[in-house]
């Protein structure tokens, strides 16, 4: 099992994900999407900031699934797992700090 890659993919891309999520939301908080914050609700406004982060995630379980020769799967949804667990254990640190 190739664990560092498993590990090394879910950590770029929990911080790719992070990143602009983090930005995204304080572009909003400033007003720069003065348009998108009058128009939308909670809900959909946090489907909007979470979107890159999944889109990320699904590339990063590609990227496991296709760069690793055994246990494909398992490899695959580990690395999927663990992106969205370090992108929520980041976004957590810093809003709650």
């Amino acid at each position: 099992m190739r664990l560092k890659l498993v590990l090394l993919v879910s950590l770029l891309g929990a911080a790719i994900g992070t990143g602009i999520s983090i930005a995204m939301v304080e572009l909003w908080r400033h007003g720069l999407y003065p348009a998108v914050s009058r128009s939308l609700t909670n809900r959909p406004l946090a489907m909007f900031f979470y979107a890159p982060t999944i889109i990320i995630a699904v590339f990063t379980t590609l990227f496991a699934y296709r760069h690793t020769a055994h246990r494909r799967k398992f490899q695959a949804a580990l690395t999927g797992i663990l992106t969205i667990a370090f992108w929520l254990m980041a976004v957590a640190a810093i809003y709650l700090s």
